[in-house]
């Protein structure tokens, strides 16, 4: 199966097996492996994620129902979801098919905390950043440093910038127009500031 997973152009073949091997109820969809030892462990889903298997992951999502933890903080070296895997490694198909499946996008990754949203917009990705907005992520979350969606923004000089003061809760357009200040000074004044 991870052989499949790993596939960039799986065939009927390797999906015919992959499908017989999530057949066996004894087969635990949750337990993490090591593929590398630099990348950490991973489940079956957070590898499938990120590695941009669309497929895999699809039939992961459709064959482990009821026996796979979407949510599962387990793959990868910080403890991702699946879909903050997908969203780190720029797979917005697998992003949309872990969201069609009721992935929860405000989950924080086990050891630093950051959410998908985190991730999209260290990569810069506004359309993933953008998917994960529109599907309730939490602009304003904190990941274990305090740091939000904004911060990376401006740490990393994402494109998300604009997409993140936009959807930011009102606090920058009201602080805009009592100040008249630019997005700059905005971000420079909202990264002093604690909630």
């Amino acid at each position: 199966m991870v052989k499949a997973i790993l596939s960039k152009s799986v065939d009927e073949a390797a999906i015919e097996k992959a499908s017989e091997a999530l057949e066996i109820p004894e087969l635990d969809l949750n337990k993490t492996f090591f593929i590398k030892e630099q990348t950490g462990k991973d489940t079956f889903l957070t590898l499938a994620a990120r590695t941009g298997n669309a497929q895999m992951v699809e039939l992961l999502l459709e064959t482990g129902k009821g026996r796979l933890d979407i949510n599962a903080t387990l793959g990868h070296n910080d403890g991702l979801t699946a879909l903050s895997a997908a969203a780190l490694f720029g797979y917005t198909d697998c992003v949309k098919l872990l969201i069609k499946y009721g992935a929860d996008v405000s989950v924080h990754s086990a050891k630093t905390g950051d959410t998908a949203l985190h991730y999209a917009v260290e990569r810069s990705n506004e359309a993933i950043a953008e998917l994960l907005i529109q599907n309730g992520a939490e602009v304003n979350a904190r990941e274990n440093s305090g740091l939000t969606c904004l911060h990376f923004a401006a740490q990393y000089d994402s494109k998300c910038m604009g997409l993140l003061i936009e959807q930011g809760n009102g606090h920058f357009d009201y602080y805009r127009r009592q100040r008249h200040q630019t997005k700059s000074e905005l971000l420079f004044f909202f990264s002093f500031r604690r909630h």
